[in-house]
């Protein structure tokens, strides 16, 4: 995404406190300056912007630092913070791409997300952290909270055989389909790794959103769950499984009401995905959603 849009608004002060803040929605970009001439010299000048969001989801913020303001020696640098990170119970910023936890500090230019996991106002602080700068940022907020079915196709069944890498079934993103990790046999209940193939297109987060509609066969032990995995993830991807609203680490298991896990991808290409049986054979649903760390 650009940090060049056909038009920016400037900063309206004062804007220095919350109940001051300037109203932004998200896509917004805005420009100012952290700092201020007055009879007295050059001050310091925080400026407050206010998103109000309805859904928890993830904050990204495109920063530049576009000049130097005022007569200074050092470097130019802006700090882009949230000043009700607690009450938001926001996660920390990351580096959208490798999901890794970045500084907010910017001498140049930044992209940084935060995941948001309560609705309201969201107060998106600018101020220095060097010498005094013009500035250029850029808020996108992507809503989590909607229930993801709502906009996806109708769910398809899984086509066996699909219980090896070599013929797994391809699935497109955002296609739901619906499986089971069991198999009833000549011998009887046993068990059925399910593998698929998505094509990603560029580095990013994929989230995989996997829902335990029951219990499939008789004669299992303990819970239907379901454990999922990525055959070249050591190609594709980096890190570990985490939760898409905090960014903590997470199990790779599925049981009843959990709600997804994300993983960063780091290039494009076919990722080969494994679901298999942990406790008891189960009937799923499953879909796999992907975002640009762009």
């Amino acid at each position: 995404m650009s940090l060049m849009p056909v038009c920016s608004k400037e900063e309206a002060e004062p804007n220095n406190t919350m109940d001051k803040a300037n109203s932004i929605s998200s896509g917004d970009t805005v420009t100012g300056h952290t700092g201020i001439e007055t009879q007295y010299g050059l001050m310091g000048d925080m400026d407050i912007f206010c998103l109000p969001v309805k859904y928890p989801g993830k904050l990204t913020v495109y920063a530049s630092v576009t000049g130097k303001f005022g007569n200074t020696a050092g470097e130019s640098s802006i700090r882009v913070d949230i000043l009700n990170k607690d009450e938001l119970k926001t996660g920390e910023w990351k580096d959208p791409s490798s999901g890794k936890e970045k500084s907010p500090v910017c001498t140049g230019n930044i992209t940084r997300t935060i995941t948001v996991q309560k609705p309201g106002n969201i107060y998106i602080l600018v101020d220095r952290y060097g010498e005094h700068a013009y500035y250029k940022v850029k808020i996108v907020y992507e809503e989590k909270g909607n229930n993801k079915s709502e906009t996806l196709s109708s769910a398809v069944s899984e086509a066996e055989p699909n219980d090896t890498p070599s013929s797994a079934m391809k699935l497109a993103l955002k296609q739901p389909v619906v499986g089971h990790t069991g198999l009833t046999g000549k011998y009887g209940l046993q068990g059925n790794r399910d593998y698929y193939t998505v094509e990603v297109p560029y580095p990013g987060k994929l989230t995989v959103y996997l829902n335990i509609e029951g219990r499939y066969g008789e004669g299992n032990m303990g819970k239907p769950s379901v454990n999922i995995s990525l055959v070249n993830g050591d190609e594709m991807a980096s890190g570990s499984w985490k939760n898409p609203y905090t960014g903590q680490d997470t199990s790779s298991v599925f049981y009843k009401g959990d709600k997804g896990k994300s993983i960063f991808i780091k290039k494009g290409g076919k990722l080969i995905i494994l679901l298999d049986r942990y406790e008891a054979n189960a009937k799923y649903r499953f879909v796999v959603v992907f975002e640009s760390g762009e």
